[in-house]
């Protein structure tokens, strides 16, 4: 290839990357967004070892993160469940 050949293809390679979109490029910014938990409700306790957890989408989410500790994430001594999630319920 000659060198003025390879010049023009590096050249539109680098406008073609130029002009697209910087969402095809980087993951959306989701850091003021939050889940909202549709069951179980806050607080709730259950005697069953069988838990569902459902919540609703978040736009641009491709997946995300469940964490479960005991008695509470202020004061968590317990690390029950760390998980990534590709769907919203589990």
């Amino acid at each position: 290839m000659s060198k003025s050949k390879f010049i023009l293809v590096a050249s539109n390679f680098l406008i073609a990357l130029i002009f697209s979109s910087c969402e095809d490029i980087l993951a959306p910014d989701l850091s003021k967004k939050s889940v909202q938990t549709l069951s179980p409700i806050n607080n709730t306790t259950s005697q069953s070892f069988n838990q569902n957890f459902w919540w609703k989408e978040v736009n641009g989410a491709s997946h995300y993160q469940l964490q479960i500790v005991n008695p509470n994430f202020v004061n968590s001594n317990q690390l029950i469940l760390d998980t990534t999630i590709a769907g919203a319920t589990f």
